[in-house]
């Protein structure tokens, strides 16, 4: 599903998306623990990460190594129902260009894929 890589290629803003019903409650950015083993999307084997990598995890296991690499184990695909797309802030970015390029994929994610949204 690019729809959303394409409101982040038109916002200049790095998103990511994940398949919600593979998320164990919430998630949290963090610091990777040196020797945290990661699955990315496409991976025949996992990567151990150095402990100085950007991490998004739920409570159960690692979902992302932000900005580049999402997990397999939740990734979206044409069989996915519901998503999450995150939209982080970063220093010297408008809050009001993030809120804009949440809209915009939501609306490039409904208009392609179906479905409804909702920004908040």
């Amino acid at each position: 599903m690019d729809a959303y890589n394409l409101a982040s290629i038109n916002t200049e803003i790095a998103l990511a998306a994940f398949n919600r019903d593979e998320l164990k409650r919430s998630l949290l950015m963090r610091t990777a623990e040196r020797g945290e083993r990661f699955l990315g999307i496409g991976m025949s084997e996992p990567m151990e990460l150095n402990g100085v990598e950007i991490i998004i995890s739920d409570h159960e296991k690692l979902v992302a190594v932000y900005p580049y690499r999402d997990a397999e184990r939740s990734k979206v695909s044409e069989m996915t129902r519901n998503l999450l797309i995150l939209v982080c802030w970063v220093p010297g970015i408008d809050e009001k260009v993030l809120t804009e390029a949440g809209r915009g994929a939501l609306d490039l994610v409904t208009r392609f894929c179906g479905g409804e949204g909702r920004v908040g």
